[in-house]
């Protein structure tokens, strides 16, 4: 925890923002590179550390200072970093989930496992937001030739249904920052590499889940990221699939230029 301190310590001192953010990078820095050498080799001893760690990376990530190409999820070279060991955090818990769940850890990840099964029974019903989300699925079955492709991106659809209804929920608060995440651990390897690829049919999709994120601003280290990756993907899409996103941009309250 102690690399994710200044970063929250620099919301409130302006004076010595910059300091505490290039403390919180080089303290995360150094965890990562040891993180990097024990994730290979996960042991009873260290799982739980190692999950904790992962987990902790993708706060970190999102509360440090945004750069204006900034796309989050992928980069030139691929899947963000971040990202690679946030996911990585199945592997962990596919090795050793009795001993996490027999942890300190056990209490948070019972109610994670709670929280996926009320999020996959959710992405069954039908809303005025899952129905902007069947538009989208058949405009891309419409427009995608290659069965591969479809097939990640009704995928990655299907898999916002859950979170768009647990957030959409009449009445219905009890939704968690957790919730927020649980999308960037089901989508597949597949879309993600199609989104390196800037293909506009993976970043009209993620313009979808920037409504997610725009729901968690009141949450810290989510603040700001759907306005920013909105904005950053209207750039990048052409005229017709700025279309596509029309409803994420009208729901969002945002304003293109």
């Amino acid at each position: 925890l102690h690399d994710a301190l200044p970063i929250y310590l620099a919301r409130f001192s302006p004076a010595r923002h910059e300091y505490l953010v290039a403390q919180a990078a080089i303290l995360h820095q150094n965890g990562l590179r040891l993180a990097t050498t024990i994730l290979p080799h996960v042991t009873p001893e260290n799982c739980t550390g190692v999950y904790i760690f992962t987990a902790l990376t993708c706060l970190i990530t999102l509360a440090s200072p945004r750069k204006p190409e900034d796309i989050l999820l992928v980069g030139d070279t691929g899947i963000s970093e971040w990202l690679v060991h946030f996911r990585g955090t199945r592997s962990v818990m596919n090795t050793s989930r009795e001993i996490i769940l027999a942890g300190p850890m056990g209490p948070l990840l019972l109610a994670g496992r709670q929280r996926r099964t009320l999020r996959a029974e959710q992405a069954i019903k039908q809303t005025v937001e899952t129905d902007q989300l069947e538009k989208l699925d058949n405009l891309v079955r419409e427009s995608v030739t290659d069965p591969s492709h479809v097939h990640s991106y009704s995928r990655a659809i299907f898999e916002l249904r859950g979170s768009f209804n647990i957030v959409y929920a009449p009445g219905f608060q009890g939704y968690e920052s957790a919730d927020v995440f649980l999308w960037l651990f089901e989508i597949s390897d597949e879309y993600l590499n199609l989104l390196k690829e800037r293909r506009q049919e993976s970043l009209a999709i993620f313009a979808f889940y920037c409504v997610i994120l725009k729901r968690f601003d009141p949450c810290w280290y989510i603040s700001g990221w759907g306005d920013h990756l909105l904005a950053r993907i209207y750039q990048l899409l052409d005229e017709q699939h700025r279309l596509w996103i029309r409803w994420p941009i009208e729901e969002t309250g945002m304003i293109m230029y």
